[in-house]
């Protein structure tokens, strides 16, 4: 089941598919594996949170700000918001995301949005790829635990 995911992942990330929720609580484990798919397409990665921004910018919170960053950078990339759901549910911001998609499949960026909480708004059914996360498989967990 992990590997499906991980397979399927890989795919939505390399093909022009922009926005990509993945329901998780696993927030670290997500990001490992993000990274090494990025990395393994020479594509750099970048980490936003409420808190720090990227990369401790300035007005960390500013969901606007974040997403006017994606759309400026100028390189092909990948984009992880943690914990962004909150911050985009209003109509205008909605309407952002759909731009934002645009933008992003022709410039060769993705963006995912990584947390729990669902992103509302039917209208972003067609933007937005929405994954879930599976559990970490048996032996992992073992191995964690060192039966």
């Amino acid at each position: 089941m992990y590997a499906s995911f991980v397979r399927e992942l890989r795919a939505l990330m390399r093909a022009p598919y922009a926005l990509i929720h993945i329901d998780t609580h696993e927030e670290d484990r997500a990001l490992e594996l993000i990274y090494a798919l990025a990395s393994a397409d020479e594509r750099p990665m970048w980490q936003w949170s409420p808190v720090t921004g990227f990369d401790g910018q300035a007005g960390a919170g500013d969901i606007e700000r974040a997403l006017a960053t994606i759309t400026a950078a100028e390189v092909p990339g990948v984009f992880a918001l943690k914990d962004a759901a909150p911050y985009l549910d209003s109509p205008l911001m909605r309407r952002r995301l759909r731009e934002l998609e645009r933008e992003c499949a022709r410039g060769g960026k993705t963006v995912l949005f990584i947390g729990s909480e669902p992103i509302a708004g039917r209208e972003l059914s067609k933007e937005i790829t929405r994954l879930s996360m599976p559990l970490p498989h048996r032996e992992a967990v073992l191995s964690l635990i060192h039966i």
